[in-house]
């Protein structure tokens, strides 16, 4: 079967509203007419983005307060990043509230933070010591 329109393809973030529910095209479909629609949650920052997308990296800068100091993030640890596997109420929630065009999704790696790589107990160890944090974020990996 011919292969989705490229951006179709990369349409996790291709969504149509119809009688108030989510819909998203299943990126594996063979034509636009044979896609499959799943029901997917109201944010974007809960949708996967693993449909084949060339990885891209951004940075997000946090800052902890002492009203709100959770990152907020449930996270898989692999050996050299964090793979994001729900986002909560906290820091990168808000950020993705004011942010919707680098919002941090579900799937994405964190790989890096303020500026160190290294493996999962390095970065857990920086997030939960410094105030401030970059998080360099890892799509399609």
């Amino acid at each position: 079967k011919p292969r989705l329109a490229q951006p179709i393809i990369r349409a996790v973030a291709h969504r149509e509203r119809h009688q108030g529910m989510a819909f998203v095209f299943n990126c594996c479909a063979g034509s636009e007419q044979d896609a499959d629609f799943q029901n997917i949650p109201e944010k974007a920052s809960e949708l996967p983005m693993d449909c084949g997308s060339p990885p891209h990296e951004f940075r997000i800068r946090l800052e902890k307060t002492a009203t709100s100091n959770k990152v907020g993030v449930d996270v898989a640890r692999a050996s050299m990043h964090l793979k994001v596997k729900r986002i909560n109420e906290g820091l990168i929630k808000s950020w993705n509230n004011s942010n919707s065009d680098q919002a941090v999704m579900v799937k994405d790696a964190i790989v890096a933070v303020n500026g160190v790589s290294g493996s999962h107990e390095e970065l857990l160890s920086i997030i939960s010591r410094d105030k401030v944090l970059e998080l360099t974020i890892r799509r399609g990996i």
